[in-house]
């Protein structure tokens, strides 16, 4: 394609007004067009999301953090996670990373398949950081600089979040999610009289067709009105911009499994556990056991996903760190801040003999598992979970373990959720007070897990469509509030923390979209 569209340039037959025509059909005969709409749709919507025209931004969390008071706690979560590395290297007494022997090797190979039977149970090491440790740490964030009038300011009922961010208010968030209103389609609601009458089935329909164009505009579109069980993988893919089946993934992939067969790292132990937490003994993902053991151990070693985190100022709540590279056995290696790697001043060595640990600069929280185990149900492929997982942490879930002032990270997620809850409940806020409860230690488990492990796999799952096809995380506060408000009666009667807990805990029978639309319409 590319030399037929330079003979084009060089035509001298060809007139300036026409060289646009000839290569419009150039694309459409190479069979490339869809491919380079996608790849323009995609880089327009980055471009609007991070602001700038830099071409070298491609994730929002390497922006510089604009809030010092942000930008120090950042800092400071960044010395604990490496304490905390550090600590449980030492209590082990097992270095971060070491060569696994030839006989490791084989059988780890032999039982790639089998990992949950290769992996004993009894694990008592703990993770790093819970969602309770995070929240602890951003409510702990105070903007000394920003002042209010006295007089106009009026203090929120049992508020967590103690720095201002200017978030959306509700209508504009009925603006934005539009879309959502009862009067629109969405495959969800069953109950409707376009159901009864065959729309499931015209809906289907058009859905295979967007999927036989590939376009990720129509894709994005569909995924707002809930997209239909055996076409959800391929929407995605289309949406995200993902090949799951693209020959360089596999390749990758099983780069990465090499990686895991050939060098055993110490956080290896912590996806042991979060796995078995969250996968053996849950009803709806126990069958993806082995498959999440591929994964994530394949995540961790990824240094591809180290761009997220390389910035001192990326504000990422995982540590990134460097060792020596000469240092890769050793037991009493330590772990240092990824500042001084990046900045060239570890003292053991050179910036060319450095190396981030993790490859991948993640570390996983207690519950990391949640967020790739719904896609168990749409993957029957640890290649292609991965694949699509990559595309969805890359856009999303990364910011919500992310300390920053972002709109759409962590902390103004859960800006948006107490200012949004004062806007709608306010007498069950007041009563909150009463009984000392902060209602964000509720929500902000549903949110940095983006409900999985909550709701029940398929409402998991429409959410996630939703997410996708707004190109949001805002619907996750949304949401949480919708929760409070369809429970609102039982909350008011509730006495005491525990009575409340029981009445938020079980949240398998509600339905998402019935919820947002009560909020938001």
């Amino acid at each position: 394609m590319r030399a037929c569209l330079n003979a084009v340039a060089e035509d001298e037959t060809v007139s300036q007004k026409d060289v646009k025509q000839k290569a419009c059909e150039i694309l459409k005969t190479s069979g490339t067009e869809v491919q380079v709409k996608n790849f323009v749709y995609h880089e327009l919507m980055r471009l609007l999301q991070t602001g700038s025209h830099d071409s070298s931004l491609h994730h929002i969390p390497m922006l510089k953090e604009p809030l010092t008071c942000v930008k120090e706690m950042c800092d400071v979560w960044e010395e604990r996670m490496v304490d905390s590395i550090n600590t449980l290297s030492s209590v082990l007494g097992q270095p971060l990373s070491c060569k696994r022997t030839e006989s490791e090797q084989d059988t780890l190979k032999r039982s790639w398949n089998s990992l949950g039977a290769h992996f004993p149970g009894g694990n008592i090491v703990q993770p790093l950081f819970s969602s309770s440790d995070l929240l602890k740490t951003l409510s702990q964030i105070e903007n000394h600089n920003f002042t209010t009038d006295p007089a106009l300011d009026v203090p929120f009922a049992c508020v967590l979040i103690k720095v201002h961010l200017n978030g959306k208010s509700l209508f504009e968030l009925r603006d934005n999610f539009s879309r959502l209103h009862p009067s629109t389609f969405h495959i969800d609601v069953l109950g409707s009289r376009e159901m009864q009458s065959g729309a499931k089935d015209d809906y289907t329909e058009k859905a295979s067709k967007v999927v036989k164009l590939g376009l990720a505009p129509l894709a994005r579109q569909l995924c707002k009105s809930g997209c239909p069980v055996s076409l959800r993988r391929h929407l995605w893919s289309i949406a995200l911009g993902v090949d799951p089946n693209d020959s360089q993934h596999c390749l990758h992939f099983e780069k990465l499994k090499s990686s895991v067969i050939e060098q055993s790292l110490l956080l290896d132990r912590l996806i042991v556990k979060d796995v078995k937490e969250v996968a053996t003994n849950n009803d709806n993902y126990f069958v993806f056991e082995d498959m999440l053991y591929q994964v994530l151990l394949a995540l961790i070693r990824d240094s591809s996903f180290s761009d997220l985190h390389n910035s001192h100022a990326s504000s990422h709540t995982s540590s990134v760190a460097c060792v020596a590279e000469n240092d890769t056995c050793s037991s009493s290696q330590e772990v240092r801040p990824s500042s001084s790697c990046l900045q060239g001043v570890c003292p053991s060595s050179g910036p060319s003999h450095q190396k981030v640990y993790p490859p991948s600069g993640i570390i996983l929280f207690k519950g990391f598992s949640l967020y790739m185990a719904p896609l168990g149900y749409l993957c029957d492929q640890a290649e292609h979970m991965y694949t699509l997982f990559g595309e969805l942490y890359r856009r999303f879930f990364v910011q919500l373990h992310t300390i920053s002032s972002r709109a759409e990270g962590i902390l103004g997620l859960c800006c948006l959720f107490e200012s949004l809850l004062q806007a709608k409940l306010p007498v069950v806020c007041q009563h909150f007070q009463r009984l000392g409860v902060e209602p964000l230690k509720f929500a902000f488990p549903w949110m940095v897990t983006v409900f999985a492990g909550h709701l029940s796999t398929e409402e998991v799952l429409l959410l996630w469509d939703r997410i996708i096809g707004f190109n949001s995380l805002e619907v996750l506060p949304v949401l949480a509030v919708s929760i409070f408000q369809f429970r609102a009666s039982n909350l008011l009667q509730a006495v005491s923390h525990a009575d409340i807990e029981a009445i938020l805990e079980d949240l398998r029978c509600l339905k998402v979209l019935l919820l947002l639309q009560q909020t938001l319409f």
